[in-house]
C-alpha cells in the first residue's frame, strides 16, 4: 500500500506539471469533431484510461483468486516442509508422497497464475502501444494544415504520453493491486478464523450476519 501510495502521489505531480501543458497544446488539433472541445487531447486522455482501467477490471479479474489461491498453497507447502524437518517421520514413503502432492498442486497453481498474467500483460502493452500510436493519429490532420510543425507535434505526443501514463497509474501498477486485493482477503479469513477460535461457531456465524 505504502508503494503504491507514493506511485500515486509521483503521478499527481506529473499531472499537475502537464495536464496545463496539454490544454494548451490542444488548441493546435484540427479534426472537426474535436476542434470545438477545449482541452480535448486530455479529455480523450482520461476517457481512454478510465475505459481501460474498466476493461482491465473484466480481464485480469481472475488474478486475485489465482493469487489467493498461490498464497494458499504455498503456506500447506512450506507447513509441511516445516513439520517434516522438525519432527521424526517414521512413514518417510507416505510423506514423500504427500509432499510431491503438494508440490504438483503448487506448481499447477503457479501455471495458472503465469497463464492469467500473460493475457493481461498482452491486454497493458497492446494498451500502451495504441496509446503511443493514438496521438500522432489525432495530429496528422493538422500538421498537413500547417497548424503545426513536426516539432510541435512530437512535443505534443509527449505531453499526450506523460499525462495518459498519470492517467493510468492503476493499469501500470496492476500487479500491486492483485497482491493487495489477495492479501486482503487472506487476511479477512484469518480474522475470521480467530473469532471463530475465541467465541465459538455460533457467535462468529451472528456476527458476520450482523455485519
Amino acid at each position: 500500500i505504502e508503494s503504491l501510495g507514493w506511485a500515486i502521489a509521483s503521478t499527481l505531480m506529473t499531472l499537475v506539471a502537464f495536464i496545463r501543458i496539454l490544454w494548451h497544446l490542444s488548441a493546435d488539433i484540427r479534426l472537426l469533431v474535436l476542434i470545438t472541445i477545449p482541452g480535448s487531447l486530455v479529455w480523450i486522455s482520461f476517457a481512454a484510461s478510465v475505459g481501460s482501467f474498466l476493461i482491465s477490471w473484466v480481464v485480469g479479474s481472475q488474478l486475485p483468486v489465482v493469487e489467493y489461491d498461490a498464497q494458499k498453497v504455498e503456506a500447506v507447502f512450506r507447513k509441511v516442509l516445516v513439520y517434516g524437518e522438525n519432527h521424526k517421520i517414521r512413514a518417510r514413503d507416505a510423506f514423500e508422497v504427500a509432499l510431491r502432492k503438494l508440490f504438483r498442486g503448487t506448481r499447477i497453481n503457479n501455471t495458472r497464475l503465469i497463464w492469467h498474467s500473460s493475457y493481461f500483460d498482452v491486454w497493458k502493452y497492446s494498451y500502451m502501444k495504441g496509446m503511443d500510436i493514438l496521438p500522432f493519429l489525432l495530429l496528422v490532420s493538422s500538421v498537413f494544415a500547417g497548424a503545426m510543425t513536426f516539432g510541435d507535434l512530437m512535443q505534443t505526443k509527449n505531453a499526450f504520453s506523460q499525462v495518459t501514463d498519470g492517467f493510468s497509474v492503476f493499469i501500470n501498477n496492476w500487479p500491486m493491486i492483485t497482491e493487495i486485493r489477495s492479501i486482503k482477503r487472506r487476511l479477512g479469513e484469518f480474522e475470521k478464523s480467530l473469532h471463530e477460535h475465541e467465541h465459538g461457531p455460533e457467535e462468529a456465524a451472528d456476527h458476520d450476519s450482523a455485519a
